[in-house]
């Protein structure tokens, strides 16, 4: 998990992950949830949000000003800070493990190895356990290591991200239940929204109601190999609005990219027809959204392991339609005709342009798609209510 400061974990507005988790199963599933998470406060700190006990574990050791730069160039300064931290988060698993008989243990990112002194000592436990995003096992040490332990929890579930999860966990026959499962959203902050609606927002931010509006949230592209690489494929952006605007020379087509800042922000507003916000609060972005036509991530194929992504579970919710690789992930294959244009991981400039024809398909068919089942996909599929619901399913099954 990342590092938290105080301010971070009080914000609510974008809370770390396992908290929402948290938040879902007491608010939605009436349980005393309990979030723990390192920190780099120096303190321990219990705060109550939302109905959730938030337990703060600092790092054992603050300062590695010195000790840090000998241990960076032995290359094993992580490794130094796991072995610092791992001992308090164990002593207030063992604690709460103690204290409580009935308790299930929600693991997110189980992968990391930090967890896996919890694994050993509390085995006989039940266990629900997720990951954000990490390649599959690989045929090396650390993640034979890993399985090993992982055959040895007796009573766990998995709710995994992406059909690769899914596909790897089946083979190696582990836990008694696994589940393609990501994070939820709050459905009740997405409204699905009709063309009057829709129109009336972009009055609201200045747009035109008669344009057709693509959005994207990407991020900056980096240098890697002498080129522009982005994970989330905003570096074939230039391609692929080349190629749009060139096909629809006479229709108006609109461009609002999200997440974009410095000179590449400018190298795309260059293209006349193409809008980019460095950065917006969510609820304002979910307002761009809710004005959008059709919402598009060129992902990159090392994107492949993270799942279908929440911008794209809230844009379905409004009932827009998507086009994406992402979309392979989605539970009902047979519905995501309904609701979008699933395409292949991009990887060159020749998938990028396939990727356009893609686009261009969607916007000349826009009308085909179905918001009412999007809508419903999202409420089945992607909500806290179905989380909870799935993780009760999950506890049954585990705790037999």
């Amino acid at each position: 998990m990342d590092d938290v400061d105080e301010d971070h974990i009080a914000e609510t507005k974008t809370p770390p992950w396992n908290f929402r988790v948290a938040s879902a199963l007491a608010n939605n599933g009436n349980c005393r949830a309990i979030a723990i998470r390192p920190t780099n406060l120096g303190k321990f700190l219990v705060k109550t949000i939302e109905n959730v006990i938030v337990i703060l574990v600092p790092y054992k050791i603050q300062n590695l000003d010195t000790l840090g730069k000998i241990i960076n160039k032995l290359k094993v300064v992580n490794l130094y800070k796991f072995m610092s931290e791992t001992g308090y988060i164990n002593d207030v698993v063992d604690s709460l493990v103690n204290k409580n008989t009935d308790i299930i243990l929600h693991i997110n990112e189980y992968k990391n190895i930090r967890y896996y002194d919890i694994f050993k000592k509390f085995r006989t436990y039940p266990f629900i356990l997720q990951q954000h995003s990490r390649k599959p096992f690989t045929d090396d040490l650390a993640s034979y290591y890993k399985i090993k332990s992982l055959r040895k929890l007796p009573r766990s579930a998995y709710f995994v991200l992406s059909v690769y999860e899914l596909e790897t966990l089946r083979s190696l026959k582990l836990g008694r239940y696994i589940k393609l499962r990501p994070m939820g959203v709050d459905v009740h902050r997405i409204q699905l929204i009709n063309p009057k609606t829709k129109c009336e927002i972009r009055q609201r931010l200045n747009l035109p109601c008669d344009a057709t509006i693509l959005s994207s949230y990407l991020s900056n592209p980096i240098l890697r190999n002498g080129s522009l690489y982005d994970v989330k494929g905003a570096h074939f952006l230039p391609i692929i609005i080349r190629y749009l605007n060139e096909y629809f020379k006479t229709k108006n087509i609109r461009f609002l990219i999200f997440n974009i800042s410095g000179e590449y922000r400018k190298y795309l507003e260059s293209f006349g027809n193409v809008t980019v916000f460095p950065y917006l609060s969510h609820s304002k972005f979910l307002d761009y959204l809710a004005a959008s036509d059709l919402y598009f991530l060129p992902a990159h194929k090392d994107l492949r392991y993270t799942g279908i992504q929440v911008t794209i579970i809230e844009a379905l919710g409004m009932g827009v339609p998507v086009v994406s690789p992402t979309l392979i992930h989605v539970p009902d294959k047979q519905r995501i005709k309904d609701v979008g244009v699933v395409t292949q991981y991009l990887e060159n400039t020749k998938d990028a342009s396939k990727f356009a024809r893609k686009l261009i398909y969607a916007i000349e068919n826009i009308n085909n798609f179905n918001p009412f089942i999007a809508r419903q996909m999202v409420e089945m599929h992607y909500s806290w209510e179905s989380f909870v619901k799935d993780f009760r399913e999950a506890t049954i099954e585990i705790i037999r």
